[in-house]
């Protein structure tokens, strides 16, 4: 049975329940079945801590923001509604989480500035050269980045021997 089946059978059982849900899905699909069904959060994995953190406090910041509104009993204001819904991170919580396990903040800025410094786009070996590590640790960053579509990627080549180009979205 999927997270999301199991999703679905909680919530027809107990429609008070909150729900964070962890999972490696990430087809645009799922992530749209969940917001529907009602979750409160969603992560992909890996799971980096911090992440994890932060959506329990938005979840505590919102039971208290509920709470208190519960205690006025009269009608809420739409500032009230707007503040009650807000999920985003501040900016200041955003700056501060944490990275996914294996990924080193400076090691990810030096490959931003190596990309930088390349309009038409390097190869994960040529990053790898530029920084000092190897191929595949260029490469994880390189793909890190590209789950936070920060920068893109043409492939190139034939098949069964793809390059792939990585270059700064602008």
């Amino acid at each position: 049975m999927s997270g999301l089946d199991i999703l679905k059978e909680i919530k027809q059982q107990s429609k008070q329940m909150d729900v964070i849900m962890i999972t490696a899905a990430k087809e645009i699909e799922k992530v749209q079945e969940a917001i529907k069904i009602g979750i409160f959060d969603y992560i992909i994995k890996p799971v980096a801590f911090e992440r994890f953190k932060q959506s329990l406090h938005r979840y505590q910041e919102y039971h208290i923001k509920l709470s208190e509104l519960e205690k006025g009993n009269f009608p809420v204001t739409k500032q009230q509604v707007d503040k009650l819904l807000r999920k985003e991170m501040k900016e200041k919580e955003r700056e501060q989480s944490s990275l996914p396990k294996g990924i080193d903040r400076m090691t990810l800025e030096m490959v931003m500035v190596v990309l930088g410094k390349s309009s038409p786009g390097l190869t994960a070996e040529i990053v790898a050269k530029e920084i000092g590590v190897s191929r595949t640790t260029a490469r994880r960053y390189l793909e890190h980045l590209m789950s936070e579509e920060k920068i893109g990627a043409l492939t190139y080549g034939t098949v069964g021997r793809p390059e792939r180009v990585y270059a700064i979205k602008l």
